[in-house]
C-alpha cells in the first residue's frame, strides 16, 4: 500500500467518518463512552459558559482538541474520496498537514487515550497504550511528511 492510502488506514485506527457505516458518531473513535465524556466536557462548559455571557479561557487541550477534529474531518472526507474520486478530493490533498499538526506535540495523556484507541482497533489486551500510541503517532508523522514533501509543501 502506498502512503496515500496508508495514512488514512493508520487514521481510521483512532477516527470514525461521517458516514460510517455502523452509525457511529463523526470523530474520534473513543474506547468507552467515559473517554468520550472526558473528552468532550470542557469544549462544552466553555460553549456554555460564552452562551451564559461569561468570560471564561479555553481549557489547555482546546489546541489539541481542535486539531484531532480537523484531522478527523479531514480523514473522513479523504475516505468519501476514496469512494468518489470526483468529491472531496482538496480533503485527502491536504490530510498530510493536518494530520502531522494533531500528531506533533502531543501530551502523554491525550497520547493514552490515543492508544487505548489504537489498542481496541486492533483487538489487543496487553499492549502498554502510551508505547502504541507513540508507534501510531511516529508511523502519522512519517507517513505525512513524506506525502507533504512528494507535494512539494511545507510540513
Amino acid at each position: 500500500m502506498d502512503d496515500r492510502g496508508w495514512l488514512p488506514q493508520l487514521i481510521s485506527l483512532v477516527a470514525i467518518p461521517d458516514d460510517d457505516p455502523h452509525g457511529r458518531p463523526f470523530g474520534l473513535r473513543f474506547s468507552n463512552d467515559v473517554e468520550r465524556a472526558r473528552w468532550t466536557a470542557p469544549a462544552r462548559e466553555w460553549a456554555d459558559a460564552l452562551e451564559r455571557g461569561e468570560s471564561r479561557r479555553e481549557d489547555d487541550l482546546s489546541e489539541v482538541r481542535l486539531d484531532l477534529h480537523n484531522m478527523c474531518a479531514y480523514y473522513s472526507g479523504a475516505v468519501r474520496s476514496g469512494a468518489d474520486p470526483g468529491s472531496a478530493r482538496l480533503d485527502a490533498e491536504q490530510l498530510p498537514h493536518f494530520a502531522l499538526e494533531a500528531v506533533d506535540g502531543l501530551p502523554d495523556d491525550v497520547l493514552a487515550m490515543l492508544g487505548r484507541m489504537v489498542r481496541s482497533s486492533l483487538g489487543l489486551r496487553r499492549v502498554d497504550d502510551l508505547h502504541l500510541a507513540r508507534t501510531w503517532a511516529e508511523d502519522v508523522r512519517a507517513t505525512a511528511w513524506r506525502l507533504l514533501v512528494a507535494a512539494g509543501k511545507d510540513p
